[in-house]
C-alpha cells in the first residue's frame, strides 16, 4: 500500500505511448488528449476553451488557477486535429448535444483509451500532458525557461525546472557532450592530424 504523499513524481508520457494514444483514440478523447498536449494548460482550462478564443493560429487563454492571460500558438497536430472536429457548441470540447464537458467525463474519455491493450499508459495520467508538453519545450536547441513559461504560464523558473527539468538536462547534456566531439576533431595549434597523442596535445594547448 503507497503511503499518503508518497507518490512518485509525475513523468511526461514517452513518445511511444504518446503515439500508441493518438492511434487508439476515439475524437473525442483525441480531441482532450491533442489539447491537452498541444496548448501545454490544465485539464480545467482546456475544457473552458471556446470556439471564439481561437484566431486560426493560436487560442486565447485565461487560466482559472492563476488568472494569467496567455496566447499559445497551434501546433500543426492540433491545427489538424481541430480542423476535424464537428463545432457542436460554445466549448470546443462538447458532447453531441453541445453541452460542455465536465472533468469527470473528459476522465473518463482519456482512461478507457490509457487502459487499452494498445496502449497501456495507465502510469501516465491527464497532468502529465503538462509535463509532456514543457519537456517537449525544454528538449529543443535554443529553448530557454522563459520559452517554457510562455507556454505553461509558470511564474518561476522552479516550476519549470519541476516540470521539465530531467528534459532541460538531457538536452543541454547532449548539447555540451556533441560541442566535445565537434572540438576534439578540431586540432589545437601546435598540433597535427598525425599526432598520435591527440588528447595530450589539446590539454597542453589549454594549459
Amino acid at each position: 500500500m503507497q503511503l499518503k504523499g508518497t507518490r512518485p513524481p509525475r513523468q511526461p508520457w514517452p513518445v511511444e505511448k504518446i503515439e500508441a494514444f493518438r492511434k487508439a483514440a476515439d475524437p473525442q478523447a483525441l480531441l482532450v488528449f491533442d489539447l491537452l498536449l498541444g496548448t501545454g494548460q490544465r485539464i480545467a482550462d482546456v475544457l473552458k476553451m471556446r470556439w471564439s478564443d481561437l484566431d486560426g493560429a493560436g487560442i486565447a487563454v485565461k487560466q482559472s488557477k492563476t488568472g494569467a492571460l496567455l496566447y499559445v500558438p497551434l501546433t500543426r497536430t492540433l491545427s489538424q486535429t481541430l480542423s476535424r472536429t464537428p463545432k457542436r457548441g460554445l466549448t470546443i470540447v462538447s458532447q453531441e448535444n453541445g453541452r460542455s464537458v465536465g472533468y469527470n467525463l473528459a476522465w473518463k474519455w482519456i482512461m478507457d483509451t490509457r487502459k487499452l491493450e494498445v496502449v497501456q499508459a495507465e502510469a501516465w495520467d491527464i497532468h502529465s500532458l503538462r509535463h509532456s508538453a514543457a519537456s517537449e519545450i525544454a528538449a529543443l536547441p535554443g529553448m530557454t525557461t522563459e520559452h517554457v513559461m510562455a507556454i505553461t504560464g509558470h511564474k518561476s523558473s522552479a516550476m519549470v525546472h519541476h516540470y521539465a527539468g530531467a528534459a532541460a538536462q538531457k538536452a543541454r547534456a547532449q548539447e555540451a557532450q556533441s560541442a566535445r566531439e565537434k572540438q576534439e576533431n578540431i586540432a589545437p595549434p601546435n598540433c597535427t592530424k598525425n599526432n598520435l597523442h591527440k588528447y595530450q596535445c589539446i590539454v597542453r594547448n589549454l594549459t
